[in-house]
């Protein structure tokens, strides 16, 4: 099932197994506008987890992650299109935006609102 014109909820669906695929309705729209004015495709790498997938050694992810609320996805990105996809996202609002910097090559994106506003960070 289409979620958006070119996201499905099996590839938003949690990888654990689970079938946990609640994503917000607000993150998927502009999720979607993001890869129209991207121009190029998006691959997600993860998007709705349980809280046992999130705690998992295999993603060790934040305690209060969006990924939980259905209000982040990971995005396989590196190089110009990696750039490219970080500046069209700041542009858009998205309130959380982590860079990988070594190993897999990903950029996370989320909605989560923020006490002190957006958040840019990466990982190591």
């Amino acid at each position: 099932m289409l979620l958006t014109k070119n996201f499905s909820q099996d590839e938003m669906t949690c990888k654990c197994g689970c079938g946990k695929s609640d994503m917000s309705p607000m993150f998927m729209t502009r999720l979607q506008k993001l890869r129209d004015v991207c121009n190029f495709p998006l691959k997600v790498t993860s998007g709705m987890r349980c809280k046992k997938h999130n705690d998992s050694p295999a993603v060790s992810g934040h305690p209060n992650s969006s990924h939980l609320d259905g209000l982040a996805c990971d995005v396989a990105a590196q190089g110009l299109r990696a750039r490219v996809l970080i500046q069209h996202a700041l542009e858009m609002g998205f309130d959380g935006v982590g860079i990988s910097q070594a190993g897999s090559k990903f950029v996370h994106l989320d909605m989560k609102q923020r006490t002190n506003g957006k958040a840019v960070w990466t990982y190591s």
